[in-house]
Parts: structure tokens; C-alpha cells; sequence
């Protein structure tokens, strides 16, 4: 038997927020060399994890979180282990069976769920490939690749709508005084005047960013109504 090898395809995909997958190698070339093989096992590595359980390698329409959170387990009716150091993922797939040759290595793909995903690149590389075929007669079936097969994933943030949460009761009521001045003014989105937890919450949804207009429509007004900020 003669080890499994990978002929790269693409070496660069993008990744926009809130899309499905992006996947990885899907026109590399697998070749186990022999007839009737399969992949057993597929050691690779992700590198630039900047967002902890946010980030996802899928496979087929499964996934594994990349932070090592969950070291172990199946995806995609396989076996896999996942450790995390230092930004770098290393995922190992085992008990292949079931995926045609090559098949697994086309279903992989990168997500990233945050709401505003740090947008450096992700570098996901093949380190190994083992195949069925046995090492009797001095042949193998394992093959570390060098250099390894590499896609460059660019991750794109893509800015939010904020988002408004009403916390407390949807209406207020105004008294006009009897006599003397008016009364203090009311909050239009409290539903307890004197505490502002009970106000409207506003979340700008990604990080470092301020609201910067604001606009307000009142309707049956009167002769002497006043918004006052």
C-alpha cells in the first residue's frame, strides 16, 4: 500500500458574519492511490482563534467547537478530539467510515457565531492523512504532510442594527396640574418613573460603538406639548 495524498485547490476563502459555513477544500484532489480504501483518519489544525466557543469547524452539517471546551465526542457520526492552545486548535477525526474517499476533506467547513467576529485571518491546515490500506509488506498508510494543506480563511464583521428592549411597562400618563406650574415631566419609556432600570435598553450589539442618531415620532399632539431631552 502506498500512503494517501491531497493535491491543494483553493488556499484562500472568506467568511462573512452570520452566513453558513465556509467551506475549506472543496476541489482539493484526495487520492488514497489504492482501489477500494478510505480514510481512517485526518489530523488538522486551526490557528487565529481569537473568539473562544464561537468558532466552529463543520463538518457535513455538523460541528465541533474549536475553543477544546468539549474535547471529545462524535460529529457527523465520527469520533474526534479537539485541544486548544494558545489560538491553535489541533482536531482529530478517526473511524472514517462511511465517507467516501476524499468525501470528509470536502465536507469541512469554518463558521464563527459571534455577533462581531474579530476579523483576523483563520489558517486551517491538513497535518495528516491515514487510509485503510494497511502496512503489510513494507507499505504505508499514513502520510504527514510537508508543507501541510493550507486555506486562509478571512473572517468579515459585518456591522448590526442596534437593538432596542423595552424593560418595563408600555405606556405612561401625564396629570396637568390644577393650578401653579407645571408638573415635573414625565420619562416616555419608564414604567417606574424614578428608577431608570425599568427604561428602555439600548445595544448597539458589537463593541466600541455609541448611538449616533436617534429619531423620535409623536403622534396627537397638541398646543403646548413639549419633548423635552
Amino acid at each position: 500500500p502506498i500512503s494517501p495524498s491531497v493535491t491543494q485547490g483553493v488556499t484562500a476563502v472568506e467568511y462573512v458574519e452570520a452566513e453558513p459555513a465556509t467551506l475549506l477544500f472543496s476541489n482539493a484532489q484526495v487520492d488514497t492511490i489504492e482501489d477500494g480504501q478510505q480514510l481512517i483518519e485526518l489530523v488538522l489544525t486551526v490557528s487565529g482563534i481569537a473568539d473562544g466557543a464561537r468558532e466552529q469547524l463543520w463538518v457535513g452539517s455538523d460541528f465541533i467547537v474549536l475553543d477544546g471546551s468539549t474535547p471529545s465526542g462524535t460529529v457527523a457520526g465520527q469520533s474526534y478530539t479537539v485541544e486548544e492552545h494558545d489560538g491553535t486548535a489541533i482536531v482529530t477525526l478517526s473511524n472514517l467510515a462511511g465517507w467516501n474517499e476524499g468525501e470528509i476533506i470536502h465536507a469541512l467547513g469554518y463558521k464563527n457565531t459571534s455577533s462581531a467576529p474579530t476579523e483576523t485571518d483563520r489558517t486551517v491546515s491538513i497535518v495528516s492523512l491515514t487510509d485503510s490500506g494497511g502496512i503489510e509488506d513494507g507499505g504505508e498508510n499514513f502520510q504527514i504532510f510537508n508543507p501541510k494543506v493550507t486555506t486562509t480563511v478571512s473572517v468579515v464583521n459585518v456591522n448590526a442594527a442596534p437593538v432596542l428592549t423595552l424593560n418595563g411597562g408600555s405606556g405612561v400618563t401625564y396629570t396637568e396640574p390644577v393650578t401653579g406650574s407645571p408638573s415635573v415631566p414625565i420619562f416616555l419609556f419608564r414604567a417606574t418613573q424614578n428608577d431608570p432600570a425599568t427604561g428602555i435598553v439600548v445595544d448597539t450589539v458589537e463593541t466600541n460603538q455609541i448611538v449616533t442618531v436617534l429619531t423620535v415620532d409623536i403622534s396627537n399632539t397638541a398646543l403646548g406639548d413639549r419633548l423635552i431631552i
